[in-house]
């Protein structure tokens, strides 16, 4: 339950400070074995749409922006003007936007770029 709060309030953030689309960024969980799990942030557009970059760089203005934004919501748990949309109807009876803000501030730290996963693109040979 923590990751999918954290992953969609952190996307929530983004969507504020970096004016963009929730189809610009996605991303997923991973569970290990161990029941920790990981939060994969991905810039699903082919090519990329740079907002990944921008992401890693205001990572802590949108950790700040997200909870001021919780914080100001009046609704009960969660609710189409905060943590609910449309593409995550799956998590809606997770999301829970006071389990969201304690996560967000106990990773208000800026995360360290590890690996770049190059983009999948077409192969010309394949196109003729």
């Amino acid at each position: 339950m923590d990751a999918v709060n954290f992953m969609e309030s952190l996307k929530y953030g983004a969507y504020r400070v970096l004016d963009m689309q929730q189809s610009d960024l996605d991303g997923v969980i991973e569970t290990k074995p161990n029941g920790k799990s990981r939060v994969i942030i991905y810039d699903p557009l082919p090519g990329g749409s740079g907002f990944l970059s921008q992401f890693l760089k205001y990572y802590v203005k949108i950790v700040n922006e997200s909870v001021k934004m919780l914080e100001d919501c009046d609704c009960q748990d969660s609710c189409y003007n905060c943590l609910l949309h449309f593409r995550n109807q799956q998590h809606h009876k997770l999301l829970n936007r006071f389990e969201a803000i304690r996560v967000l501030i106990a990773h208000k730290t800026a995360p360290v770029f590890a690996f770049e996963i190059p983009p999948v693109t077409a192969n010309a040979e394949h196109d003729r």
